[in-house]
C-alpha cells in the first residue's frame, strides 16, 4: 500500500487545525491526493470535515469514482479498500452501495441485488429483485432459487410493496411445494 511520508501528512494536519470548518482547503487537498492515485487518503483527509451531510457526500462520490466489483478486483485496490474500511472506519454498508451503483452503472442486476442486501437497503433490493432478478427466476422454473433469495430479505416490515410482491412470491413457492408433494404422495400410493 502506497504511503505518503509522514512529514507531509504532519505539515496538513497542523494546517488543517487552523483551517477547521473551511471545506474547500479539504477538498483541495483531497483532489490532488486523488490525481496522484492515493484516493484512499483522500478519504482520510474528508474525514475531518466537521460538517456530517457534506463529509458523507464527499466520501460517498469518491468511493463512486474508486470502487470496483467482483470481476475488477486487484489485490492493490483490495488493500486499499481494506484500509477504508479497517483502518479509516468507513462504514462497510458505505462500501456496499457504492459497489451496488457501481453493478447497477454497468446493467448487472444480480451484483447490485447482491451489494444492495448486503448493504441492507431493502426497499431498494426488492425493487431490483421484482424488476429484474425474479422474472427469469420464475420462467426458468428456478424455484428453489427464489426460496433462497426472498431468505436474504430481513427486514420485510418496513419493504414497500413486500405484501403485494415478495409475500406472494413466498406464497407461491410454499404453495408450488405443496403440490409437488401432494402429487408425490399420491403416486406412491
Amino acid at each position: 500500500l502506497n504511503v505518503l511520508p509522514r512529514k507531509v501528512f504532519m505539515v496538513f494536519i497542523n494546517f488543517f487545525k487552523f483551517l477547521t470548518g473551511k471545506h474547500k482547503i479539504y477538498k483541495c487537498f483531497a483532489e490532488q491526493l486523488e490525481n496522484i492515485g492515493f484516493w484512499e487518503w483522500s478519504i482520510w483527509v474528508m474525514l475531518h470535515v466537521r460538517d456530517d451531510n457534506y463529509r458523507e457526500s464527499a466520501i460517498e462520490e469518491l468511493l463512486y469514482r474508486h470502487i470496483r466489483i467482483d470481476d475488477e478486483l486487484s489485490k492493490e485496490y483490495s488493500q486499499k479498500e481494506t484500509f477504508v474500511v479497517e483502518r479509516l472506519g468507513v462504514p462497510k454498508q458505505w462500501i456496499y452501495w457504492s459497489k451496488a451503483m457501481r453493478s447497477k452503472a454497468m446493467n448487472n442486476h444480480q451484483l447490485e441485488l447482491k451489494y444492495l442486501l448486503k448493504a441492507k437497503h431493502w426497499n431498494m433490493a426488492h425493487d431490483v429483485m421484482i424488476q429484474h432478478i425474479v422474472p427469469d427466476l420464475i420462467i426458468n422454473d428456478h424455484k428453489s432459487s427464489l426460496k433462497s433469495l426472498l431468505k436474504h430479505f430481513l427486514d420485510t416490515k418496513n419493504i414497500q410493496c413486500w405484501n403485494t410482491q415478495g409475500r406472494v412470491l413466498q406464497a407461491y413457492i410454499n404453495l408450488n411445494e405443496k403440490v409437488i408433494m401432494t402429487g408425490f404422495f399420491l403416486l406412491n400410493y
